[in-house]
């Protein structure tokens, strides 16, 4: 579903969800492929269409990047920034599930990595 979404975003231009699609396919990469690198650059073009379109639909984009890819690739004071900003801007626009669900993406790799 989320690679016939980048289809459609390459055929007919941007959109205010096309930042989530391409976070799709950032997850897509890191878990058949295991490649850091290209799921990193995925997530980067995310936050640049992320960025010249509006913050609309942010906390998905960033629950997607930071949940199933940046989690495994950036230290965590890479992503606690982007979190904070991903919580306020989903509480903003009334998404309570991805803005509660990036804040708790964070707090899970907390314990993970305490346990270590």
């Amino acid at each position: 579903m989320g690679l016939s979404y980048c289809r459609l975003t390459l055929d007919h231009g941007l959109h205010y969800h096309s930042a989530a699609v391409v976070t799709v396919l950032a997850a897509t990469v890191m878990i058949l492929k295991n490649d850091h690198a290209t799921a990193s650059h995925f997530c980067d073009m995310a936050f640049a269409i992320q960025k010249q379109l509006g913050r609309h639909n942010a906390a998905r984009t960033l629950y997607i990047c930071v949940g199933y890819t940046l989690g495994y690739i950036r230290p965590l004071h890479e992503l606690l920034p982007l979190t904070m900003d991903g919580y306020s801007q989903g509480m903003k626009e009334g998404d309570n599930y991805h803005g509660i669900m990036v804040s708790l993406s964070v707090h899970l790799k907390v314990l993970l990595q305490s346990k270590q």
